[in-house]
């Protein structure tokens, strides 16, 4: 069974995303197992939904701002859409996972990321002992702090980074 709340398994986003199982969820939206049936390969959909001011009308499956909060509702949705497109504009040398593709549909935005194996940088700990050779700290972090720099000159700023959000592949190279 999945949370009515969120979309059910077998949402089609834009005619080619299809959505799968709720990954996770905060107070920004929600993050999707998903796959791209035009290229043939798994994805990750977020969707804008902010849950604190917004509800899912369970019929038509449209996102909606609670009654009061339209302007803000807009205002932060907006912010997403541009820091979705600042994303898709940087380099692949930055270690932030691409977004494909940025959708509007339902009264709310789908950001299309690619699937990459990565796991969070929680997960990464607790596979490692909770600890962690000053010598790896250094490789791991002083990339990630170079990235957050460069994004942070293009005007994006990430208010969201905690061990949840920070991602890490198999060769040890951290995401946002």
């Amino acid at each position: 069974a999945y949370d009515e709340n969120y979309l059910p398994p077998g949402t089609v986003i834009s005619g080619r995303s299809l959505v799968g199982a709720l990954h996770s969820y905060n107070g920004e939206g929600a993050s999707y197992i998903g796959y791209d049936n035009s290229v043939q390969q798994p994805v990750l959909v977020r969707e804008y939904f902010p849950y604190t001011i917004a509800y899912r009308e369970l019929q038509t499956g449209m996102v909606m701002p609670e009654t009061g909060y339209g302007a803000q509702y807009k205002a932060l949705m907006s912010d997403y859409v541009d820091v979705c497109n600042e994303v898709k504009r940087l380099s692949v040398s930055d270690p932030v996972i691409p977004i494909e593709n940025v959708v509007g549909q339902n009264n709310t935005i789908y950001a299309i990321y690619k699937h990459l194996p990565v796991v969070s940088l929680e997960e990464y700990l607790v596979e490692n002992g909770g600890r962690l050779p000053l010598e790896e700290v250094m490789e791991l972090f002083i990339p990630l702090f170079n990235a957050v720099d460069n994004i942070h000159v293009r005007g994006v700023i990430h208010r969201g980074l905690s061990p949840y959000t920070v991602m890490v592949n198999s060769r040890g190279r951290m995401y946002l």
